[in-house]
């Protein structure tokens, strides 16, 4: 298997006063890859099985080029890290058609199950399916910006 793909287009009301897609609905089209990605793996079942799920508790955007009202947009994610607890993903967004690379979203999810109210390590049964995918992600490349935080302005407020 290679990356998760999800596809969408965007929207009239994701379209902001400079004409083209407003920061936000970038994270709502990774947050839909993610759950893409969820999918793949039998998150939905397992969720509704266990009430297991999993929180997006930390995103980073890094915008790149404009999409505007009606582009197609194809959305490769990726497993970059895990553990029993917590799943670290990377999504990259590409116009469906011309093929640039608009737009690139990294997600660390923690897993959660509901009935408990606790974040806790992921069944045996359950972990084997994230691990797999995992592994079948392995051998895709490591996108540059991985781990990439936000860099201070020269005249920082902060010690």
């Amino acid at each position: 298997m290679s990356y998760s793909i999800y596809e969408t287009a965007v929207h009239t009301d994701w379209i902001d006063y400079n004409g083209h897609m407003n920061a936000g609905y970038y994270n709502v089209v990774i947050d839909k890859a993610a759950e893409q990605l969820i999918a793949d793996f039998g998150g939905i079942e397992y969720f509704k099985e266990t009430t297991g799920t999993f929180y997006s508790v930390e995103t980073h955007i890094i915008y790149g080029n404009e999409l505007k009202v009606g582009d197609p947009i194809h959305v490769k994610t990726q497993i970059i890290s895990y553990d029993r607890k917590r799943v670290h993903l990377f999504s990259t967004l590409y116009h469906g058609e011309e093929g640039y690379e608009a737009a690139s979203g990294e997600t660390m999810m923690l897993h959660y199950v509901q009935s408990e109210g606790a974040v806790v390590p992921m069944p045996d049964s359950f972990f084997g399916q994230v691990e797999k995918m995992a592994q079948q992600h392995a051998g895709l490349p490591t996108p540059e910006s991985v781990g990439r935080a936000v860099r201070l302005a020269k005249k920082s407020l902060i010690g």
